[in-house]
C-alpha cells in the first residue's frame, strides 16, 4: 500500500493560549487526527505546540495518565492509558479503532472528543512547562471527524479484510422448524483472530459451529495459524497474500484433516451502498483463491481410502451496513477436492444473514440462512435460525 500516513483536519481549529511556568507562553497552533494504514489501523490524537517539545523530560513526568474517547452521549467508545510525545505535539494514539469508533467518529452529530482524567503535561525546550487541561482537551476535540472521502476510502481499504477476517463474533441460535418444533436444533457458532506474535503478520484463529445435533453436515471446528504479505493494489482494489495452517474436523472429530493453504486475498470496489448516508463504515468485499493439500491421519471412505488429497477452493465474503442500524452478510465458499469418490467432488457453502443493533452494547439480533456440507461429509444441509448475534468478544 503505498499511502502509509494521511492528515484528518479538523472542522474548526483553535488555538489555546497560555501563561506557563517563567511567563513565557505556550501555543496549541492545531489539533488533528493522524491515520495510520500501515499494518494495523491507528489513529493518533494530536496536540501541536509551539515552542518544541523536550520529549525525554515530557516522558519522565507523564506517568500512564488515563484518557477516553467519548460522544456527546456519554458512550465511552475507547479507553487507554498513556501518552506521547514527538518535537511537535502531544500525542494520543488510538490501536486497532473499533467499527464502532470510527463510524462514530464519521458522524459530525456525534461530537467524539477526548476526556482526560487529568492534566497531561508538556516539558518544553525553554525550561517552561505546558499544561494540557481535560476541559481544553475536551473543547479543542469536540467534532473532530467529518474526514473527506478520500480518507474514508484509505482507512476502508486497510480495514476491510481486517474486519472481516478478524471481527470476532458469537452467536447462538434456535432452527426454525415449522415441520417438527420438538427436533429443533440449538446451535453455537463462533470465530476469534488474535496475533500470534508481536510485530509480525501471523495470526492464529479458532472457529467453528457446534449444535445439539452432533451429526448436522454444517457443523465443524477448527484451528488456524495465519501469516499475511500485501500485494501492491491498484485504485480500484488491493489484496494480500496468505499461508495458513489449520486443522478441521467435525463436531464429533470423527474425521479429521490437517490443511496447508495458500491463496491470494482480493478486496475489489464496493458493489452497493444501503447506508443511506448515515456514516456507517462500508467494508469491501472480499474474494479468496487458493489451493490446499490436506493430510488426513486416518483412512476415510470418502477419499477412497487415501490419506492425503489436493483441493482447490474460492471464497467471497460481503459485510453491507444498512441504514442505522441493520446489516446484510454474505458468505460462501467452493471447495474442489481431486479424489472424492462419490462422484461430486464439489464441496459448497453459503450463509445469508440480516442482523439489527440491540441497545445492549455489541448485541445483535440476528436470522441467518445457512445451506450445504462440511468438506468431510457427503451428506447436505440447510437451516434457518433465529437468535443473537454478539460481535466483540471480550478476551
Amino acid at each position: 500500500m503505498r499511502s502509509s500516513m494521511v492528515t484528518f483536519p479538523l472542522l474548526v481549529t483553535i488555538a489555546c493560549l497560555c501563561d506557563i511556568g517563567d511567563g513565557r507562553g505556550a501555543e496549541v497552533t492545531k489539533t488533528h487526527i493522524d491515520v495510520n494504514t500501515v499494518g494495523n489501523v491507528s489513529l493518533t490524537i494530536a496536540f501541536d505546540l509551539v515552542p518544541d517539545v523536550d520529549r525525554e523530560e515530557s516522558d519522565r513526568l507523564n506517568q500512564n495518565p488515563s484518557w477516553t474517547l467519548q460522544d456527546d452521549k456519554g458512550a465511552r467508545l475507547y479507553e487507554a492509558t498513556g501518552v506521547s510525545f514527538s518535537r511537535k505535539s502531544i500525542r494520543f494514539v488510538v490501536d486497532k479503532p473499533s467499527r464502532e469508533l470510527l463510524e462514530a467518529m464519521f458522524d459530525p452529530n456525534r461530537n467524539v472528543h477526548l476526556e482526560l482524567a487529568t492534566a497531561v503535561t508538556a516539558v518544553l525546550e525553554n525550561k517552561s512547562a505546558f499544561a494540557l487541561q481535560p476541559d481544553v482537551a475536551e473543547a479543542l476535540t469536540r467534532g473532530m471527524g467529518a474526514p473527506t472521502p478520500r480518507q474514508r476510502e484509505l482507512i476502508q481499504k486497510q480495514r476491510t479484510g481486517d474486519y472481516l477476517m478478524s471481527k470476532d463474533v458469537f452467536d447462538v441460535a434456535k432452527e426454525v422448524d415449522e415441520a417438527d418444533t420438538t427436533q429443533a436444533e440449538y446451535v453455537a457458532s463462533f470465530r476469534f483472530v488474535r496475533p500470534a506474535f508481536h510485530n509480525y503478520p501471523v495470526l492464529w484463529r479458532a472457529e467453528g459451529r457446534i449444535g445439539t445435533h452432533s451429526e448436522n453436515p454444517l457443523n465443524y471446528a477448527e484451528i488456524a495459524l495465519r501469516a499475511e504479505s500485501p500485494i501492491k493494489s491498484s485504485k480500484a482494489a488491493s489484496g494480500r497474500g496468505i499461508v495458513e495452517a489449520s486443522y478441521l474436523g467435525d463436531q464429533r472429530f470423527l474425521r479429521t484433516t490437517f490443511n496447508a493453504s495458500v491463496g491470494v486475498e482480493a478486496i475489489i470496489p464496493n458493489l452497493i451502498d444501503l447506508t443511506g448516508q448515515t456514516g456507517r463504515l462500508r467494508p469491501k468485499p472480499v474474494i479468496t483463491l487458493g489451493a490446499s493439500y490436506a493430510v488426513r491421519p486416518s483412512e476415510q471412505e470418502l477419499f477412497g481410502g487415501e490419506k492425503t488429497s489436493w483441493e482447490w477452493f474460492a471464497q467471497a465474503d460481503y459485510y453491507v451496513p444498512v441504514a442505522t442500524k441493520w446489516a446484510l452478510s454474505f458468505s460462501g465458499k467452493l471447495r474442489y477436492t481431486d479424489n472424492i469418490e462419490d462422484g461430486n467432488k464439489f464441496r459448497a457453502w453459503n450463509a445469508v444473514s440480516i442482523s439489527y443493533d440491540l441497545p445492549l452494547q455489541d448485541l445483535e439480533l440476528l436470522a441467518k440462512w445457512e445451506s450445504g456440507q462440511h468438506p468431510l461429509v457427503t451428506e447436505q444441509g440447510q437451516q434457518l435460525l433465529i437468535g443473537f448475534l454478539l460481535d466483540r468478544l471480550p478476551f
